[in-house]
């Protein structure tokens, strides 16, 4: 997990669970199993380490469904992002 040193908690679960996966070991979902946080213990991230862990985990999981499909699916999400932010600035 060296990788991840660094990286914001946002993508460590789903970084393990996608880690185990790749292994054959299986993840099972609880929903009835809840986690709470008090937004106060929480730091603000800055949008640009935000954007950044995102990338990051794009582009160290991107091969595990192709390359094209990640692409086209990564290039469809970040324009559909561009067009809801260009959206809300009223």
């Amino acid at each position: 997990m060296d990788f991840l040193r660094g990286w914001g908690n946002q993508f460590l679960g789903a970084d393990l669970a996608l880690t185990l996966h790749r292994a054959d070991f299986r993840c099972a979902l609880a929903p009835d199993c809840l986690t709470h946080v008090d937004r106060a213990t929480v730091p603000e991230t800055p949008s640009f380490s935000r954007g950044r862990d995102a990338e990051r985990f794009f582009w160290r999981w991107a091969s595990y469904n192709g390359w094209t499909r990640s692409l086209v699916g990564h290039v469809a999400l970040l324009t559909g992002e561009c067009i809801a932010s260009c959206c809300d600035r009223r």
